[in-house]
C-alpha cells in the first residue's frame, strides 16, 4: 500500500499530464475508471457540484497505445 506522501506525489505527477490532455483530473480518473475492464462502477458525487463536474467529463476515455 502506498502511502499517502507518495500517493499525493503521484496525483501531482498526474495534474500536468491531464492539463496537457485538456481535462481535468477529475475527468481524467473518471474516464479510467469507466474504461476499465476490472472495475464495475465508480462512487458517485456527493454534492451537485460535483455531479455537474462529472457528467462534463463522461466522454473522457484514456488514449488507447497505437
Amino acid at each position: 500500500m502506498m502511502s499517502d506522501e507518495r500517493s499525493l506525489g503521484v496525483v501531482e505527477q498526474l495534474i500536468p499530464a491531464a492539463e496537457k490532455a485538456g481535462h481535468s483530473l477529475t475527468h481524467m480518473a473518471l474516464g479510467f475508471v469507466v474504461a476499465h475492464p476490472a472495475i464495475t462502477s465508480a462512487i458517485g458525487p456527493r454534492t451537485m457540484e460535483q455531479f455537474d463536474d462529472l457528467l462534463a467529463g463522461a466522454g473522457v476515455r484514456p488514449a488507447q497505445p497505437h
